[in-house]
């Protein structure tokens, strides 16, 4: 059975989740569809939990870099989140917008709507400042809960005096006219709990009956007519579905949400595209990232003491991309391991 909506959005992270609150206000069908699960655990919304969710495979695609030279031949571990929220649910809570500069180079290499200016608006519409700023760069009536640090250190004052002493300012609001500075980082907690995408945008949002949230669904194909992407298929369980995208405008999607789902055929590389594994075709990139606990890779059915294994990616795929664990490398700790530490 084929659904209809509006709107297909694939991935409900950070962007997914601001792009369902927003597209489902305007009274449009929306379909949200997320490879993780619920933002059910607790650690997510405890923010000292993050160290616990850095090494749950339930809530982490747990990806790695390829070893290189610039890493010293060391894997960087690379968490992304997995579950409502993306990796706004298992992040250390630090609100930074970036370089006023970077916004404005990319306009001024010809990617229009993308300077500083430009993107200002949105980032005051989305922000719930509590703390000092200029409003001329902070929101207050925004979603996301933007604070301070409400407890000092005195390590971390001493450094910032120490630093203060050189004759760096200190006490600046690194979000609002300029960055340069020192002080304590503003977060995303309020009232002792993670304010994450999910619980700014999405939680409100899921009111409205015109948005569906499907979670642990994992896409393996989506389907064009011409260049005009109408479809998405998806895997729930053991069952293949599909959902069509109707809006004129097209349908919005993250798609580095489920990589090993696109290379299982929503995009074929060309010819020309395999000789350069880094070069780009068109908008579509060679698949960024390879998922650690992705069904697919899994390794046969182990015992209670085994660490999970899964092969190595081919040589094609070395370098500088996303990989994940070798076989026979260190994972994360099992939970009855865990439990005796």
């Amino acid at each position: 059975m084929v659904q209809d909506f509006d709107y297909v959005i694939i991935g409900a992270g950070s962007a997914g989740s601001v792009l369902a609150n927003r597209l489902s206000a305007s009274g449009a069908s929306i379909c949200l569809l997320e490879a993780g699960g619920p933002d059910r655990n607790p650690f997510i919304h405890m923010p000292a939990g993050f160290i616990k969710t850095l090494s749950n495979p339930r809530l982490n695609w747990l990806y790695e870099t390829q070893p290189s030279a610039g890493t010293a031949g060391r894997p960087i571990v690379t968490p992304r989140g997995k579950a409502l929220g993306g990796s706004s649910s298992i992040n250390g809570h630090i609100y930074n917008r970036g370089q006023r500069m970077d916004f404005d180079t990319w306009a001024q290499m010809g990617n229009r709507g993308w300077s500083f200016a430009d993107v200002l608006p949105y980032f005051k519409r989305s922000e719930r400042r509590i703390g000092d700023g200029d409003d001329t760069y902070r929101g207050r009536d925004g979603e996301l809960v933007v604070t301070d640090v409400d407890r000092r250190d005195p390590v971390s004052d001493a450094f910032i005096n120490g630093v203060a002493n050189l004759g760096i300012p200190r006490g600046l609001d690194y979000n609002g006219a300029v960055q340069e500075g020192v002080g304590y980082f503003q977060r995303t907690i309020h009232k002792g709990r993670r304010v994450s995408a999910a619980r700014a945008f999405l939680k409100p949002a899921r009111r409205r009956a015109n948005l569906k949230v499907l979670t642990h669904t994992h896409v393996t194909r989506i389907l064009f007519e011409g260049r005009r992407a109408t479809a998405v298929r998806y895997r729930q369980g053991d069952q293949d579905h599909e959902v069509r995208a109707n809006s004129p405008r097209g349908r919005c999607d993250r798609l580095t949400a489920d990589p090993p789902g696109l290379r299982r055929g929503a995009f074929r590389p060309s010819a020309g595209y395999r000789r350069h594994p880094g070069a780009c075709a068109g908008r579509r990139r060679r698949e960024p990232v390879r998922s650690l606990w992705h069904p697919a890779r899994r390794a046969a059915p182990r015992s209670k003491n085994d660490q999970r294994t899964y092969t190595r990616p081919p040589a094609r795929h070395r370098g500088n991309q996303i990989r994940p664990r070798a076989q026979g490398s260190p994972g994360p700790v099992p939970r009855h391991r865990r439990r005796a530490m």
